[in-house]
């Protein structure tokens, strides 16, 4: 499998890397696999034995992990792809150490990335999907679901 990858399922990070081609590995638990085949992604139960599941789908290992869990995560994606440098984790900090890149999300926005997923957001081919979602005065309950995780979409906080 050429371009594996292997993000926790992330709805709008899974479209926008198999809309091009690129072979997906979402690691979830078995009663989310069928909604990380919607995605696009192909599953894989996470826990103990998770590397060897992965490899067990292309004994070369990843061209490159998006980690979007944590939880020890990047220390497998270092190990899979060989190279610290292929790890992005939004959710892994403590793992810096490891020399993968930590995303933040800090960068100012601009609307040229967003071009293509507003064009198949038009075209009804792009779906977010809202786990749940919190008034702005219970922000820190929506910060404990998110700590929480497990999480099937995203939070939405609104004023």
């Amino acid at each position: 499998m050429d371009n594996l990858r292997t993000p926790a399922p992330s709805g709008p990070a899974v479209q926008l890397l198999v809309a091009p081609g690129v072979t997906v590995i979402g690691t979830a638990s078995e009663s989310n696999h069928d909604y990380v085949r919607s995605l696009g992604a192909v599953p894989v139960s996470y826990g103990d034995g998770v590397e060897e599941r992965i490899r067990d789908l292309d004994p070369r290992g990843v061209d490159a992990v998006y980690d979007a869990a944590g939880h020890g995560f990047p220390a497998v994606a270092v190990r899979l792809t060989g190279d610290p440098g292929r790890v992005v984790t939004i959710a892994g900090f403590e793992d810096a150490s490891l020399g993968v890149r930590i995303s933040t999300g800090s960068r100012t926005p601009t609307a040229e990335p967003l071009g293509s997923v507003l064009d198949r957001v038009a075209a009804g081919t792009f779906r977010s999907r809202i786990d749940s979602s919190f008034p702005f005065c219970d922000l820190a309950a929506a910060h404990t679901r998110g700590e929480r995780g497990r999480l099937r979409g995203k939070i939405l906080v609104y004023v």
